[in-house]
């Protein structure tokens, strides 16, 4: 049992590393903008607001602080994403667009 963060610790690294490369990858595809960043469409943002709200529902002291706090994180990022780029697709936005909507 001492050994689980060894045992699963470089397989979710290297899970963890592939999805960022895709994510980027695909941001970069989207808005055709080598220099893009999460910053850019305020996923980032998002992200820091849903944990900033787990913090002050949950608290931060509680012993499921950690998960409520990423659960918090994507969720909110996941909703900044689903609007912006439903926005894009229904309104046929341009990439400058996108980029400003963010």
């Amino acid at each position: 049992m001492t050994d689980d963060i060894g045992l699963w610790g470089v397989p979710l690294a290297i899970l963890g590393g592939a999805a960022l490369a895709v994510a980027g990858t695909l941001f970069q595809g989207l808005l055709r903008n080598p220099l893009v960043s999460p910053f850019t469409l305020g996923i980032a943002p998002a992200a820091a607001f849903g944990a900033s709200l787990a913090i002050v529902v949950f608290g931060a002291t509680a012993g499921s602080a950690a998960v409520s706090l990423v659960i918090g994180a994507l969720l909110f990022s996941f909703i900044n994403t689903a609007l912006v780029l439903s926005l894009a697709s229904s309104r046929n936005l341009h990439a400058t667009t996108l980029i400003l909507v963010g």
